[in-house]
């Protein structure tokens, strides 16, 4: 038997037996079965387990066969001889935490044999350094997302100029995601390369800063979308223990809106200086401890100084001597309630000038020394003084000549709401100068008449509410307080606040106001006279139209019976009285005529009738009619055109043709032998103008005589017209005439070598016109052609209170071929028309209706056949006395309108017109067209 000491083992034992309790490590040996033969104590309080219930424990009575499978299969790999390592976690049982392991499983094997005896395991808690890790993690989180919401730009760059880190903000404002900028070069990346100039500063800025420098400076960035903007940018470096520059951060902040206010406040700050200059405004700080003046550099042009800063008391020098006391107690007052300040006064500038100062202030005590400082505002008003002076020196004459010229002024202030009136239109209402009227802007004076108050009211209201015109004129009447009635005429003007539209309102309201009674009288005084000369006129013309009518009756009988003789008559010598007979009542009759004409003329009644005609049978027309008077006196009539006219023209037809026969029997008239000729052209120009020249070999007129010629009842010389006869009226009745078509009439005349009279008038837009050139051949000799002769087969009523004009009608119907009925008045027209239209007679073709008739007249009696139904033509007679006849006869249904006294030629050729018109609603539409023109 060998003893062996076994002393130093054991203590070896016991001091690892107390290594393997006290170290913070679960140790556990498990044999080939799967069983705990040994666990230190850590490792039973860990599991919360008493270690002997441990120890013989199958392992897999300890794990969850699911979540633990990982650590069945590292333990497997230790029992097959090699090591194995896993971090997993644990909820300890007893104290219901997660715990946080890391076990490495130990093979235990033999050395020789390298048979698996069992395995160690060796399970280390990392709990609290799993936790440290987490927060650390968290705080990571943390500063990266407060990194990231910053407003700043931040980076970090690695010393040779290589992106490491960019936040979130750099990113988005460049639209760029972390793998288009991390690993490259700054100084190439997005927001640089747009400009090698910025990117080659970014270059060197780098480079400073990674040898340890601090960079600062503003630069252009580029954004998303290519925005540019500027940031204020800094490159700092960071060092290691050692001092060592490791790593630089780049940060940037967005300046584009404080160099926009900085731009703003130095363009305000500029627009200010030049606002101060332009009003001669400058600025002063007056230290009152140290009597130090600063003064910008309006002060200096105010003052006319140089030096910037001067003392009070060297301003104090400068002020007029009258003003230094009034202006020190101003600034006294000030500084002694440390209030504002306020004054006006006079400087003498050192090159002499008088100047007028306006002076305002705020005393401020100095934060730093506790001084009094007065800051404060001078400017110039010299030339608001003079024209102030000026102004009351103007109100002063105004206001003696409105007391001398008898107006008055009126002031309203509609935002304060106050009226004032001077005192001379407050003589004018009968009002103490000193009393107050108590007006308020838009209410209507007490004083105004009760007749005139609505419309005085609604005239304030429309001026009010007028924001478009800045002008006014009332005229109204007033009662004085000793009840006598005057007129006031207003006038006045209204201010308006700036803007437009629903900004604009009035502000201020001025004006004059005259007393227009004297004038109000004369005007009353002219009115009644001006009444009276119209009801005379109206009177006149009653007169002048009864007597056409009274005239033109008997004519019709007078020439119509004398046509009817000469048509049967074959004497010679009676044919010849007949004839001297039709000569002097036609004759008679161009009198009448020139009479009414110039009548409605003077009345202001006559109205051109404006139509379309063609012009060469208007002057077919004149040279028919005056032909015949040419061939009687043995003179040759001659007309021609003169290059192209327009084939139809607008104008009064009528009075065109008056014009002319009045020029060409007046040339016929006053021409023994030669010629007279009628020469038509177009005049060039615009508007398009008609000339007719009427040329003659007549007497001629002196010069002397040529002024008295277009005057009514003048011809010239007396012994012409006792001469040639006539009544004077026809070349003043043609020239009215030819101004009221727009056109006039002009002579050129030489004694004993005859006359021209041009004759010219507007004849309408001939652009469309159709342009001829009339070939006439001159009419030495010109034959009239008889008309043909018109047969008419129709039953005609004639209606005519006169039983020779009955009778003469009847006779010419007759011999045309009418079968004739006839009235002696309306009624008894309405009567007879009453039986046709209700079947009881026969039909009436066609009324011939007298206009002037004593029972019911010829508009009346129209106006109720067409009433009753009778839709055939209605054909006027009258004595065509005053303006508006024809239109009153087609207003009343008659569709026609023939001249008394009747030609049976013109009678006859204007019913057959109308009769052959068969259509009722041919004839109703000619008489609406005959109304609008």
């Amino acid at each position: 038997m060998t003893f062996s000491d076994v002393t130093a083992l054991e203590e070896s034992k016991r001091t690892l037996q107390a290594l393997i309790e006290t170290v913070p490590v679960m140790i556990a040996y498990i044999d080939t079965n799967r069983t705990f033969r040994f666990v230190n104590s850590q490792f039973a309080e860990a599991l919360g387990l008493p270690r002997d219930s441990i120890i013989g424990m199958p392992v897999a009575e300890l794990l969850d066969p699911d979540g633990d499978r990982a650590v069945l299969q590292h333990m497997e790999q230790a029992f097959a001889g090699n090591v194995a390592r896993h971090d997993f976690e644990i909820e300890a049982p007893t104290r219901r935490q997660t715990a946080y392991k890391s076990a490495t499983y130990v093979p235990d094997s033999n050395g020789a044999s390298a048979e698996v005896r069992g395995c160690y395991a060796v399970i280390i808690d990392l709990t609290e350094r799993r936790h440290s890790e987490r927060e650390l993690e968290r705080r990571e989180a943390h500063l990266r997302r407060v990194i990231d919401h910053a407003m700043a730009f931040i980076g970090v760059l690695d010393t040779d100029g290589t992106l490491l880190e960019a936040n979130q903000t750099a990113l988005s404002a460049g639209g760029l995601e972390r793998s288009d900028v991390i690993g490259r070069r700054f100084w190439d990346c997005y927001w640089w390369n747009y400009d090698a100039a910025v990117a080659n500063a970014l270059r060197e800025a780098v480079a400073r800063a990674a040898s340890g420098d601090i960079v600062r400076y503003d630069v252009p960035v580029r954004l998303a979308d290519e925005a540019i903007v500027t940031i204020d940018f800094m490159l700092v470096p960071v060092r290691d223990e050692a001092g060592a520059v490791t790593h630089l951060i780049p940060s940037g902040v967005d300046i584009s809106k404080r160099i926009a206010t900085e731009q703003a406040l130095a363009d305000s700050t500029g627009r200010l200086k030049l606002a101060m200059r332009a009003a001669r405004m400058g600025s002063f700080d007056w230290n009152t401890r140290t009597d130090e003046s600063v003064w910008d550099d309006g002060m200096q042009a105010i003052t006319g100084l140089t030096d910037g800063v001067a003392g009070g008391a060297r301003f104090f020098e400068l002020i007029h001597p009258d003003d230094v006391e009034p202006t020190r107690r101003a600034v006294s007052e000030a500084l002694a309630t440390r209030g504002e300040y306020e004054a006006q006064f006079r400087i003498r500038r050192p090159d002499g000038q008088i100047r007028w100062i306006a002076a305002r202030g705020q005393v401020l005590v100095s934060r730093l020394d506790g001084a009094e400082h007065l800051h404060g505002l001078n400017w110039d008003i010299t030339e608001e003084r003079v024209t102030s002076e000026r102004l009351h020196d103007a109100e002063d004459r105004m206001r003696m000549a409105a007391k001398s010229a008898g107006f008055g002024t009126y002031y309203y202030d509609l935002e304060q709401r106050t009226v004032e009136w001077s005192g001379t239109l407050k003589e004018m209402i009968g009002c103490n100068e000193a009393e107050d009227l108590e007006l308020q802007p838009g209410q209507v004076p007490r004083f105004v008449h009760p007749d005139d108050r609505d419309r005085v009211a609604n005239s304030f209201a429309e001026i009010l509410a007028d924001t478009e015109h800045d002008t006014h004129s009332l005229v109204y009447r007033i009662v004085r307080p000793d009840a006598e009635v005057r007129w006031l005429h207003l006038q006045g003007r209204t201010f308006f606040s700036p803007g437009t539209g629903a900004g604009r309102r009035p502000q201020k309201i001025v004006g004059t106001a005259i007393d227009i009674t004297t004038q109000k009288q004369f005007e009353q005084t002219l009115e009644d006279a001006r009444n009276r000369a119209e009801q005379a006129n109206q009177t006149k013309s009653a007169f002048i139209a009864n007597l056409s009518h009274e005239i033109r009756t008997p004519m019709t009988a007078v020439l119509g019976y004398t046509q009817l003789l000469t048509a049967k008559e074959t004497d010679p010598e009676k044919l010849d009285h007949l004839h001297t007979i039709k000569r002097n009542g036609r004759h008679l009759l161009d009198i009448i005529n020139d009479i009414l004409d110039l009548s409605k003329i003077e009345a202001g009644r006559f109205d051109a009738q404006i139509s379309t005609f063609d012009l060469h049978e208007l002057v077919a027309e004149v040279r028919s009619m005056m032909a015949m008077r040419a061939r009687g006196k043995k003179l040759r009539f001659d007309l021609r055109y003169e290059g192209v006219v327009p084939q139809e023209i607008r104008s009064d037809r009528k009075r065109l043709k008056q014009i002319l026969t009045n020029l060409l029997g007046n040339a016929i008239k006053f021409t023994q032998q030669g010629s007279v000729e009628l020469v038509t052209r177009l005049q060039e120009g615009r508007p398009a103008l008609l000339r007719f020249d009427v040329i003659d070999t007549g007497i001629g007129i002196s010069a002397q005589h040529q002024s008295q010629l277009f005057q009514p009842f003048v011809q010239g010389d007396a012994s012409v017209a006792r001469r040639f006869g006539g009544t004077g009226l026809g070349l003043d009745i043609s020239r009215r005439l030819a101004r009221t078509l727009g056109g006039d009439i002009s002579l050129q005349s030489e004694e004993n070598r005859g006359s021209t009279f041009t004759f010219v008038v507007p004849i309408g837009d001939i652009d469309s016109a159709v342009m001829v050139e009339p070939q006439l051949e001159s009419t030495g000799e010109f034959e009239r052609l008889p008309s043909p002769k018109r047969s008419l087969k129709c039953r005609a009523l004639v209606v005519d209170d006169h039983d020779d004009v009955r009778a003469l009608a009847q006779r010419f119907l007759i011999a045309a071929g009418a079968q004739v009925e006839l009235a002696a008045g309306g009624s008894e027209a309405l009567q007879r028309i009453g039986l046709t239209l209700g079947g009881h007679a026969g039909d009436i073709d066609v009324v011939l209706l007298d206009m002037h008739m004593p029972d019911l007249d010829g508009r009346s009696t129209a106006r109720q056949l067409r009433e009753m139904g009778f839709r055939r033509p209605i054909i006027a007679l009258t004595a065509e006395a005053m303006h508006g006849d024809m239109r009153r006869c087609i207003e009343s249904g008659c569709d026609a309108y023939l001249s008394k006294p009747i030609d049976s030629e013109a009678l006859i050729a204007l019913m057959a017109e109308y009769l052959a018109i068969t259509d009722p609603s041919e004839l109703e539409r000619r008489r609406a067209s005959a109304l609008q023109t």
